[in-house]
């Protein structure tokens, strides 16, 4: 029986992070990324890393994996995961033309790195308060 639902949690993880790397691909967030921090060697590894991820949280939420890392894990993954995702959006929406229509319309040109700034900083904090409290 264990058998069978690794193996769930295994192909759902690998069906899962084939569709969020598809969507990745198909708007070209990983590429921006990459451009962004000045990194377009390590484009590969961001891809594998993505989907690495995905298959490993799902086979631990199917089977119940417990990682008990204290506070300092704790605060280390909430940074690490809103650094992430927050950059992340940000690389989604600049490439979806969305950052230069907020711009736009907020006419703050001048501050366009503290507007990137916030965002990714907003996101590590919202991370880390839900890992910290809600987790």
């Amino acid at each position: 029986m264990i058998v069978l639902i690794v193996l769930i949690g295994l192909f759902s993880g690998v069906v899962t992070a084939g569709g969020l790397f598809s969507l990745i691909t198909s708007v070209g967030v990983i590429n921006r990324y990459a451009d962004v921090s000045d990194t377009p060697e390590y484009v590969f590894v961001y891809e594998e890393f993505i989907i690495i991820g995905a298959t490993v949280a799902n086979v631990m939420y199917v089977l119940g994996f417990h990682v008990n890392v204290g506070i300092v894990g704790c605060i280390i993954f909430g940074l690490i995961s809103g650094i992430f995702i927050g950059t992340f959006l940000i690389s989604l929406a600049e490439t979806m033309k969305g950052l230069p229509i907020f711009i736009h319309r907020a006419g703050a040109g001048a501050g366009l790195g503290f507007i990137v700034a916030s965002v990714a900083a907003g996101k590590a904090l919202g991370q880390l308060l839900y890992y910290l409290y809600m987790y």
